[in-house]
Order: structure tokens, then sequence, then C-alpha cells
């Protein structure tokens, strides 16, 4: 009963954090929503960029993953586990990885410079785009490639034994599961880029390619009209809680997993293979190229760092250490299908909107400047707590499965059912999760944005400070350090996870 009560108030007090702010826009910016030619400009270019980008992802990704999941080579698995790596890039790196490339001073306009020819701008439309496909390409690939490998062998063997061609093959095995994972993928990116606002704030602008959390940005930083930011951050999660829902109807029957169920290669002609390998080198050329470069450009500048970076990294530790510890407090006590249910729902909210919803909500009783950091740190936390808890609650469900009968027949409390049984067999999934939540706040480009200053700086905020201060050598130093302690974090945690877990 105790354990009930504890998951039942945290679940309410979890909700409490996204909705308190929420409310407290519609009754400051009211819900008589006025908006001016530029507003309806940034929700259009908002919808067409989601779309786009989400189209994109899944498009490449259709013949990516079809390629990974027949073809046998060595270090497939390894590459497949290096496909994940982007959900925990920081967004600024990955930014500077592909403006290292395609900017101004790229080595791609460097190339066309040398030949004499005409420039390419990656700022707009465009480089939104790239940048997003960089990211969610991966994520496509997962959910499709499970699908690949649910396809019975026995299918593709039936197949061949009565001589099918090709595209009846793929119209009788492969479409059926395209047709059943290709929306939900498009679904869920379309959720992820309604809210990325680091992409937009250093690639976007401008009239033509501003999007509503960079318009609620402007509003609330340089206009400081709280009810015009208000106005459209309620915009914005509406189109983000219209996503989610429609993406949880389509996922009915979606199971990404956290494993790769294998195919076996049905042994296709040598073109097939030929053509299938240049695929999968040049989606992992895409994916790798931003990395190297950032650490190609970077690595000799890692001793030359000013001491505001050094200053600026304390400060991300600072923040990420307990918004980690706080995260995974969260995350153990909702861990139950309501928790999971709202920690879900939660993600159509974007930190930026909770950012200026707390901002309206406390101004009246504290300066929110003044306790910026402590803002960050909670809305780091209960950001990352969707992630979190899906690698924590099927642990802790095994677990009473299992010895749940056992525990009531000796007796055991609930204490100590969880001290004596689950938390031994959490200590995997724990480390893991603490590294990916500490990685996530580390990398956080968001609320310290909107409310940070110089004074409490963090790395990924004087990252962008030293790029629009033309400081590319310093910044590609600082682009390292960043990926270094992102990965540091989870190699670490995961690895004591790994050892101290109890099997």
């Amino acid at each position: 009963m105790a354990q009930r009560v504890i998951q039942i108030s945290t679940s309410i007090l979890y909700l409490l954090v996204f909705a308190m702010p929420i409310l407290g826009l519609a009754i400051y910016g009211g819900v008589d929503l006025q908006f001016t030619a530029s507003d309806i400009a940034a929700i259009r270019f908002t919808v067409l960029q989601a779309i786009l980008s989400a189209v994109l992802s899944v498009a490449l990704a259709i013949p990516a993953s079809r390629a990974l999941a027949r073809q046998n080579f060595k270090g497939r698995e390894l590459l497949i586990s290096i496909l994940s790596a982007p959900f925990i890039l920081p967004v600024i790196v990955a930014i500077s990885g592909v403006l290292f490339i395609f900017g101004r001073e790229g080595f791609l306009n460097q190339f066309l410079g040398s030949f004499g020819q005409e420039t390419v701008s990656i700022y707009g439309l465009s480089g939104i785009l790239l940048v997003h496909v960089f990211f969610n390409l991966p994520l496509a690939i997962r959910i499709l490639l499970f699908g690949w490998g649910a396809i019975p062998i026995e299918h593709h063997r039936v197949a061949r034994g009565l001589n099918l061609n090709a595209w009846a093959r793929f119209k009788i095995i492969e479409l059926p599961m395209l047709v059943s994972r290709v929306p939900a993928a498009t679904a869920i990116i379309f959720v992820i880029c309604l809210s990325s606002f680091a992409v937009a704030l250093l690639l976007g602008g401008g009239p033509r390619a501003t999007t509503v959390e960079l318009a609620i940005y402007q509003a609330f930083r340089f206009d400081f009209d709280i009810a015009k930011a208000g106005q459209l951050a309620l915009v914005q999660t509406g189109f983000a809680a219209a996503a989610i829902i429609i993406s949880l109807a389509v996922m009915k029957r979606l199971d990404v997993g956290i494993g790769y169920l294998p195919t076996e290669p049905m042994g296709h002609s040598r073109t097939v293979r030929m053509v299938d390998l240049g695929m999968i080198l040049m989606v992992s050329i895409f994916m790798l190229a931003p990395i190297l470069t950032v650490i190609y450009r970077g690595l000799p500048h890692l001793t030359e760092l000013p001491t505001s970076v050094w200053s600026a990294a304390a400060t991300s530790i600072f923040i990420a250490l307990p918004s980690a510890v706080l995260c995974i407090l969260i995350s153990v006590f909702m861990a139950h299908r309501l928790g999971e249910s709202i920690s879900i729902l939660a993600l159509s909210i974007s930190p930026l909107v909770l950012g200026v919803g707390l901002f309206v909500i406390i101004k009246p009783y504290i300066n929110p400047f003044d306790v910026t950091l402590l803002i960050v740190v909670l809305l780091n936390a209960v950001l990352a707590v969707p992630f979190t808890l899906r690698l924590i609650l099927p642990e802790i469900q095994k677990a009473q499965s299992d010895f749940g009968r056992l525990s009531r027949t000796m007796r055991m409390s609930v204490w100590g059912m969880w001290a004596w049984v689950i938390l031994p067999r959490l200590f995997r999934p724990l480390g893991f999760s603490f590294g990916l939540a500490l990685a996530l706040s580390l990398g956080d480009l968001g609320v310290i944005v909107l409310l940070g200053s110089p004074e409490n700086a963090t790395l990924p905020y004087q990252i962008m400070q030293l790029r629009t201060g033309y400081r590319l050598d310093a910044a590609a130093g600082a682009s390292v350090l960043l990926l270094v302690m992102c990965l540091f974090a989870i190699v670490t945690f995961d690895g004591l996870g790994r050892r101290y877990a109890k099997h």
C-alpha cells in the first residue's frame, strides 16, 4: 500500500511540474490567441520543417535498414550500436560538426572556392533539415531494422522456392511490415522535430526560417513580451500534444526493443550486395563525418581553451550531477504503468515552454534569474525521465514477476523486497540510466539560453557564445571537451552498473 501511495504521489507531482507552467501561461497570456503575420509564418514553417524532416529521415532509413538487415559483414553489430550515438550527442556538437563541413568556412565551401565555384549556404531550411536527418535517421533505422528482423525467415525461403521476383517478394513479404512501422516512425520523428529549439536557434532565423520556439525565445528574450511568448507556447504545446497522441495511436503494435533481431542473409546477387554495402557506407560516412570533423578541428586546441570554457564545464557538471540523481529518484518512484503513461505525454512539452511557464509562475515571488541554475536542474531531471523510466521499469516488472509470489510467501515487507531483491537487479539499468541522464544534462541547450547569462553559462551555452563570436578554434576545442564529458559519463556509469549487477 505504501509503495502504491509513493508511486501515485510522485506521478501526480511530476504531472504538476508540466501542468502548472501550462496553466500559468494560459492565465497570463490568455486563450484568446491573436497572432501577427510573422507568427503565422513561424507556425507554418515549424510544421513544414517537422514534416519534411520526418519524411526525409524515414525515406532514407528504408533502404539503409534493409541493407543492414540482409547483409552480413565484419563489424556489423558494432555499426548498428554506433547508430545510436547521435541520441546522446549534444546538439551543439553535432551542429558544430555540420558547420565545419558545410558552413561558410567549411571544408565543402573551401573545396568549391578553390575551383571558383559558387559556395553553398547551410543556414535556413536546408541546414535545419540536414541536422534533423542526422539526429533522427538512426532512430528511424532502428525502428525499421526490428521490422525486417521480425519477418520470419521461412517467408523468404518460400518466396525463393516459388521463384518470386524482387517486386513480388517486396509486395507480399516486406510491404506489410513497412505499412505498420513507417507511420509510427514518421510520427515519432515529427514530434521530436517540432521541439528542436537549438537547431533552429543556430541554423534558422530570419522571416523565412523561424520556428515557433524561436519566436518564443525572441519574444521573451528580446522584446520581453511574456504574453506573446505564452500564447506561442500554448500553440507549440498543442501541436506537440496532438502529435504525441497520434504517435501513441499508430504505435500500438510497435516494439522497438533494446536489442537486435538478426536476419539470415538470403544469398542475394553480387549486384544487390554491392548496392547494399554502398548504401551502408554512405550512411556511415554521413553519421560519422560531423563527429570526426569536430574531433579533427578541436583536438589540437583542447589545451588552449580559455578559462571561461573550464568554468562553464564546471557549471555543467554542477548542474548535471544533482539533475541525474533527481531524475533516477523520480524514475524509480514512478516505475509503474501510470507513471510511464504520464512521462510519455510529458514529451509534448518542450524545455523552452516549461522555462517560460515557470518564469511566469515564480516571478511574483522571486526573481527567476536568481534561481536559473535550480530551474535548469529541475527541468533537465524531469525531461530525462521518459528515457530513463523506459530503461528501469522493465527490470522492476521482471523482478516483481519472478520473485513477487515468493516474497509474499515469505512475508517479506515492501522495503525488504526492494532492498534484497529489486535493487540488486537494478544496478545495470540504473548505471546506464544515470550516465544517460548525466550526458543529456551536460549537453542541454534549452532553458539556459532563455534564462542564462555569461556568469552562469554552461558548456553548451559557452560553445554557442564562442561560435557567434567567430572564435571557431576555441569552439571546436570546447566541443571536443563536451563530447568527451558525455561519453565518459555514459561509459563510466554503464561500466559501474555492469560491474555491480547481480544476476
